[in-house]
């Protein structure tokens, strides 16, 4: 008798509703901490006047005048950036978007085509899968791929915004104190930091929550076909965000060389 014959899934050591509280409730967490963050840097002000603000980003009051601080320019200079910024999301988007769809065929396409997943048997003591239709795992792959570039898209867009945000912000504590622009600067990384990876795993947890819905994991080699199809969600990611993350990295030293 084979282990495929005899397979029953092991005892988790957490209960399925235990571990959707913990992931959760850190998911959250990290959102919470993320707007705390933001809320910090939102008391830095930059404008006189409400009029001006045109991005609507921070209360009205005014900002306190200090030695050598030129207004004016970090205004100019900082909106200029952010309509750039915002310029060049929109145009890279619309390259992102085609990518997504051009690759995720080309994912289903291959996938789809492999034809080796029938039932799981231990082969060699390993877990390989006979002869069967791969469309539906093609097509789950590639959905988790999609998505997967969607969520680095998302997180690269808050990243952006939060960088130039966050860049002004940071010029204008420097005029009080190395300390203030420091920490001015560190709670933006973490609004961006902490975004990132609690909306990675909170949409994680989704789609392997979705997934599991097809993939009846009492059946032998079920559990690793699942996780293959996930597979694609770091794929979609990674590939999306080196663009984004080096892009937003150039346009935070250019506002800070700039002001």
């Amino acid at each position: 008798m084979s282990l495929s014959d005899n397979f029953s899934p092991s005892v988790p050591v957490l209960n399925d509703k235990y571990v959707t509280i913990f992931i959760c409730t850190s998911g959250f967490l990290g959102l919470l901490f993320a707007l705390y963050q933001y809320l910090k840097i939102r008391k830095i002000k930059v404008y006189h006047d409400m009029s001006i603000d045109r991005y609507h980003l921070i209360d009205p009051s005014s900002v306190e005048e200090q030695r050598g601080y030129d207004q004016s320019k970090l205004i100019t200079v900082y909106e200029a950036i952010s309509e750039g910024a915002s310029a060049f999301l929109a145009q890279e988007f619309r390259y992102m978007y085609i990518f997504l769809v051009i690759f995720g065929t080309i994912i289903v396409i291959l996938v789809g085509t492999a034809g080796n997943c029938g039932d799981a048997k231990v082969i060699d003591g390993m877990v390989q899968f006979t002869d069967g239709s791969c469309w539906k795992r093609g097509g789950l792959t590639a959905a988790s791929f999609v998505v997967g570039g969607l969520t680095s898209m998302l997180s690269g867009y808050i990243g952006m915004r939060i960088a130039v945000y966050t860049n002004a912000r940071t010029t204008i504590g420097a005029i009080h104190s190395w300390s203030m622009a420091f920490n001015t600067a560190f709670s933006g990384g973490a609004v961006m930091g902490f975004t990132l990876c609690s909306l990675g795993l909170l949409i994680l947890y989704g789609i392997i929550t979705l997934y599991h819905l097809y993939f009846n994991l009492t059946i032998f080699g079920n559990g690793q076909a699942l996780f293959e199809c996930i597979a694609g969600y770091g794929l979609g990611g990674s590939s999306i965000a080196l663009d984004v993350l080096v892009v937003v990295f150039i346009l935070k030293q250019l506002m800070l060389g700039l002001i």
